[in-house]
C-alpha cells in the first residue's frame, strides 16, 4: 500500500496539493504529523482526529476518522476511502482534533483527485493480434517507466519544497518572528495608535499583546496589538490596531506609520522576539510638569490646568505622582484630596485617589504631602485623564510641581 508523510503545522497553511487517483479505495495512506507554531508535536492523548472534505460534486461534506499512530508525536494516519476519489476534482479538506476541553483545526488544504478511466465494464483481451499486442505492451512499459520517472521528479520537488519550508520555519523559531503570508496596508493613525488592514482572517493567531514588526516609509516599526483584531468577510481583511513603540523623549511614536506601502510584516507571540524593544519606557505615554498649579477651592473636584494626559486604546497601568497641599485660615480641620480621573469633576476610580488631613486648635492650618496611586484600566477609545484637586471653600489648594516632586501622569501598555 502506498503511503505519504505530510508535515501539517496548525499555525500555517499547507500549500502543496496532495494528489490522489480517481476510483481508488484504501490503496493509499496519508500520514500527518501535526505540530504547533514552534514545530513541537500536538499532544493527541485522549483525542479523536478526523479528516473533513468538500467538493463541488459532493452532495454533502464528508468526514472520516483518522487513526492516532503516536499520540505524543502528533502522528495520525488515514487510509483514503473511495468517497474521496469518486470524482476527478479538487477536494477542500481540513483536519479536526477533538478533546473534551478544546477543538483544533488545521487551515484548509487541497486534495487533487486526478482523472482515471472507469474500467468496471472492461472485458479480457485476447491474442488475436499477437504482434500488435506485444508492441502495445512494450509501449505501455515505456509509458509506465516515463510516468514513474515523472513521479520520482515530482517527489523530489515536493521534498525540496518541504525542506525549504522547514528551513524557513526553523529560522522563524530561532529569531521569534513569523513572516505574514499575505498583503498589508495602512488604514489610519492617531499617534501613538496605528491601524492596518491585512488580507485573510488572522483573528486566531493575532490577539491583544501580539508583537508586530513592519516596514513603512523607510522605517522599521515595532508595535503591540492593543485591541482584539476583527475580520470583515466582505473585504476579506483583518483590522489590526496597535501601539507604536514610544520615543521616551517625546511620549509619541518613535516612527509613526504613514500612508504608503506596508511591507515585511512579521508577528510574534513570543515573550521577546529578536530586536523587539523592551522596558516600560518604550511602551508608555506620560505627561510631566515642574509648574505650581493652584486648584479651585469650593469643596468639589476640579481638573488642574495643564495636567491632562490623552491615553490611547489598550489595557494600561495608570499612575500619577507629585506633591499637593494648601492651607485654611481659622480652621480646626483641613484636608486635601487628589485624584486621577477620566472625569473633570469626579474621582471615579477609588484606587486612583489620594487624601490627607490635619487638625488642631482654631487657626491657620497648612498641609503638604507627596501623592502616588496606580491602577490597571482598559481603554476602549482614546480618553483624556485629568489630575484633580479638591479643597474646602475658603481654603487654598495647590499642586507643587516646582518646589515639590515633579508632577507625572503615566500610562504603561500591558500585554
Amino acid at each position: 500500500m502506498a503511503t505519504k508523510t505530510i508535515q501539517m503545522p496548525l499555525w500555517q497553511a499547507y500549500k502543496k496539493p496532495i494528489e490522489l487517483v480517481q476510483h481508488e479505495a484504501t490503496g493509499r495512506t496519508l500520514i500527518f504529523l501535526l505540530s504547533d507554531a514552534s514545530g513541537a508535536p500536538i499532544d493527541l492523548t485522549s483525542a479523536s482526529v478526523a479528516i473533513n472534505g468538500n467538493a463541488t460534486s459532493f452532495a454533502d461534506p464528508i468526514y472520516s476518522a483518522c487513526t492516532v499512530i503516536d499520540a505524543t508525536a502528533g502522528k495520525v494516519s488515514y487510509a483514503v476511502e473511495s468517497d474521496f476519489c469518486l470524482y476527478a476534482e479538487t477536494v477542500t479538506c481540513f483536519i479536526e482534533i477533538l478533546k473534551t476541553d478544546f477543538v483544533l483545526r488545521t487551515q484548509n488544504f487541497d486534495v487533487i483527485v486526478r482523472a482515471s478511466t472507469d474500467n468496471s465494464g472492461a472485458v479480457e483481451a485476447s491474442n488475436s493480434f499477437t504482434a500488435l499486442t506485444v508492441a502495445l505492451a512494450t509501449v505501455a512499459e515505456f509509458a509506465a517507466d516515463i510516468a514513474q520517472l515523472q513521479a520520482d521528479v515530482d517527489e523530489i520537488g515536493d521534498d525540496l519544497l518541504t525542506a525549504q519550508e522547514d528551513v524557513l520555519l526553523l529560522e522563524s523559531e530561532r529569531i521569534g518572528w513569523i513572516a505574514f503570508d499575505g498583503t498589508s496596508a495602512f488604514s489610519s493613525v492617531d499617534n501613538p495608535t496605528g491601524v492596518i488592514a491585512v488580507s485573510g482572517d488572522h483573528t486566531s493567531i493575532i490577539g491583544i499583546g501580539t508583537k508586530i514588526k513592519l516596514t513603512n516609509a523607510g522605517h522599521v516599526i515595532y508595535g503591540k496589538v492593543s485591541k482584539a483584531p476583527t475580520y470583515n468577510a466582505g473585504t476579506g481583511k483583518t483590522t489590526v490596531t496597535f501601539w507604536h513603540e514610544i520615543d521616551p523623549a517625546t511620549s509619541l511614536a518613535r516612527y509613526l506609520i504613514a500612508t504608503g506601502d506596508v511591507t515585511n510584516f512579521y508577528y510574534s507571540n513570543a515573550a521577546c522576539p529578536f530586536g523587539f524593544p523592551v522596558g516600560d519606557d518604550s511602551w508608555s505615554v506620560y505627561l510631566s510638569s515642574t509648574s505650581d498649579e493652584a486648584g479651585t477651592a469650593d469643596g468639589s473636584y476640579h481638573a488642574v490646568t495643564g495636567l491632562t494626559l490623552n491615553v490611547p486604546i489598550g489595557k494600561v497601568k495608570m499612575s500619577y505622582c507629585g506633591t499637593v497641599g494648601g492651607y485654611k485660615v481659622g480652621a480646626t480641620v483641613f484636608e486635601v484630596f487628589a485624584a486621577l480621573s477620566s472625569s473633570t469633576s469626579a474621582a471615579t476610580n477609588a484606587k486612583l485617589r489620594s487624601w490627607a488631613q490635619t487638625g488642631g486648635a482654631s487657626g491657620t492650618l497648612s498641609l503638604c504631602f507627596d501623592v502616588y496611586a496606580e491602577d490597571i484600566v482598559t481603554i476602549t477609545e482614546k480618553t483624556p485623564f485629568y489630575f484633580l484637586l479638591k479643597v474646602a471653600s475658603g481654603s487654598f489648594g495647590k499642586v507643587y510641581g516646582s518646589t515639590g516632586k515633579t508632577t507625572v501622569i503615566k500610562a504603561v501598555f500591558l500585554d
